[in-house]
């Protein structure tokens, strides 16, 4: 009812996109996240919005990373002080996650690229942030790689943190 609410107001003040931050643990943790993303997709159709998953984000505020045990309650007036990126940092460093990534990069983009109301997928928002450097960037041209080897036709994105300083290690 939240959601669907919350469309109608976007819808009410002109706006018709939405960005919506998928979570790589919640997918892997066998939750019912796919689920969920269908019935918001579903709601968005309904609504004439367009929307842009993204797959991936470095960002990390208040210096948490996720996990499925649940997160203190948000501080009041204080922008995104919980948010968390997806995956974790030490999986997005760690050589051997990379075939649990393909298979949800691969699983969750063809299900996402075959909506309606999904427009483009973003596949890494702010690779670097919070410390990861450079370290992002293997994930970020595979994830690229991954989505091209399955087919997918729509607009892949990628929303650069520091591009001044990483540019020359994309070969997107």
């Amino acid at each position: 009812a939240e959601a669907a609410r919350e469309l109608d107001l976007l819808r009410a003040t002109g706006l018709n996109s939405v960005r919506i931050f998928l979570s790589f643990e919640a997918w892997e943790g066998g939750s019912a996240m796919m689920t969920h993303v269908a019935e918001y997709l579903k709601l968005c159709a309904d609504r004439d919005v367009r929307v842009l998953p993204v797959l991936f984000d470095d960002c990390s505020h208040g210096g948490y990373q996720p996990h499925l045990d649940g997160y203190p309650d948000p501080e009041p007036r204080f922008h995104n002080g919980l948010w968390v990126p997806s995956p974790a940092h030490a999986v997005v460093r760690h050589p051997g996650a990379m075939p649990r990534l393909e298979r949800y990069v691969k699983t969750v983009g063809e299900t996402l690229a075959a909506h309606p109301a999904v427009f483009a997928l973003d596949t890494y928002n702010e690779p670097g942030n919070a410390g990861m450097g450079s370290d992002s960037i293997p994930l970020l041209v595979a994830t690229h790689d991954w989505l091209r080897e399955i087919g997918i036709e729509k607009p892949l994105t990628t929303a650069p943190y520091a591009p001044h300083d990483m540019a020359h290690h994309w070969r997107l």
